[in-house]
């Protein structure tokens, strides 16, 4: 794929783009496995922790959670059909137009023998499957951040029916093992957050070349999948990421509301070092060289991509 957009770098910016984009797409795939694998220790303990929480959760607990699941499903549902369009549109190519595979792949050999032919193709399916599976890495993210979200949220609903010092000790008690649970979560997934950024910037601004250079009606849609899955990729996790933001934010009043008026002074010691906590959102860092993952970084993300993509075209075309 490197040597076929190597060819193509002076030829045709539409050829060259979609190479371009084709390999973004899977240098994230191969990305992904690489950091989740390095990860994996890390990662299956968060896993375990949500495990053993569903376990001894109440039915009050789940029906929030539940409510997190429906609030996210539909979007997540929608954003796992355009990378499957875009997946199928790709595999489907060679039937439609003069593709010899589905990715322009240059290969040291000969390439005529339909058995070997066949492997070949067969192969590239799989590399494309991967690809779009990739998709559940972004999932596993969000699940991650809104189990967080659906933790304060049971937490604030404690808080504010605490009668007495044993259950805000219990609240206490959870507040920080949340902390925790969220500082951990984003020591695990900085990396990934933030490979993700930059794949997805080279996608979006990638994929929307062919659009303008490649007048085919199979491979049109083929990037318009990508790229509008590449930025429905990362809303996910921003979305869900301004979620634990916002509730965070929101618990702050919950403490306060808390009934500690007439309560003794160490129920009103303990309340307030929850309300000294709860002053600061939970917010995820990505690196020190980004801001922190909400909905108002993702539409800034949005706006730099668009303004690359403008002045790449402006630039190309001059």
């Amino acid at each position: 794929m490197l040597m076929n957009a190597y060819k193509n770098q002076n030829n045709d910016v539409g050829e060259l783009m979609k190479n371009v984009s084709h390999m973004t797409a899977l240098m994230e795939a191969i990305l992904d496995s690489i950091l989740c694998t390095i990860k994996r220790k890390q990662l299956q303990n968060l896993v375990v922790r949500i495990e053993e929480f569903m376990k001894v959760s109440k039915d009050r607990e789940r029906v929030i959670l539940q409510k997190y699941i429906n609030r996210y499903t539909t979007f997540i549902s929608t954003v796992a059909i355009s990378f499957t369009m875009a997946g199928v549109t790709v595999i489907c190519a060679p039937l439609f137009v003069p593709l010899e595979f589905p990715l322009d792949v240059w290969y040291p050999f000969s390439t005529e023998p339909l058995l070997l032919k066949f492997i070949l193709y067969i192969m590239q399916i799989f590399t494309i499957a991967h690809t779009i599976f990739c998709l559940d890495v972004d999932i596993m993210i969000a699940v991650f951040f809104f189990y967080s979200t659906a933790r304060l949220e049971m937490l604030a609903f404690e808080i504010e029916r605490a009668t007495d010092e044993d259950h805000v000790v219990s609240s206490i008690k959870k507040h920080q093992e949340i902390i925790e649970f969220v500082s951990k979560t984003q020591q695990t997934l900085q990396h990934i957050l933030f490979k993700t950024n930059f794949t997805m910037a080279f996608t979006v601004i990638s994929g929307g070349f062919p659009m303008l250079y490649l007048q085919s009606s199979v491979l049109i849609p083929q990037f318009i999948s990508m790229a509008v899955g590449a930025l429905q990729r990362l809303f996910i996790t921003a979305w869900a990421a301004d979620d634990l933001r916002e509730v965070s934010t929101r618990l702050a009043s919950s403490i306060y509301g808390a009934p500690w008026i007439g309560k003794t002074q160490k129920i009103k010691s303990d309340i307030f070092v929850m309300l000294q906590r709860s002053q600061k959102p939970l917010l995820i860092s990505m690196s020190s060289l980004l801001p922190a993952l909400t909905l108002e970084y993702y539409a800034n993300f949005v706006t730099t991509v668009l303004s690359y993509f403008m002045t790449m075209r402006v630039v190309i075309a001059s």
